[in-house]
């Protein structure tokens, strides 16, 4: 993503570097939670109940904050 230039224009100068080098960006800090200070990959469809792993449809991005909503008793509302 780091050297699509549509892309690259969503993310502050440090997250570009950081995709740069192969790492994931860095979401503000009121949206990390505990130790978990990157963005997320998020499985729409479950895995476990037949989600597919790697289909970029099956696929958000997610940060840690809104990522545990997503899965919590209330998912996500």
């Amino acid at each position: 993503m780091a050297n699509e230039p549509e892309l690259v224009g969503q993310f502050k100068p440090n997250n570009v570097s950081l995709m740069k080098k192969g790492l994931s960006p860095h979401p503000v800090l009121s949206e990390k939670v505990g130790g978990r200070d990157t963005f997320e990959i998020h499985h729409v469809n479950s895995i476990k109940s037949g989600g597919a792993v790697y289909d970029v449809d099956n696929l958000r991005v997610a940060t840690p904050k809104r990522h545990i909503e997503i899965h919590s008793r209330r998912g996500g509302k």
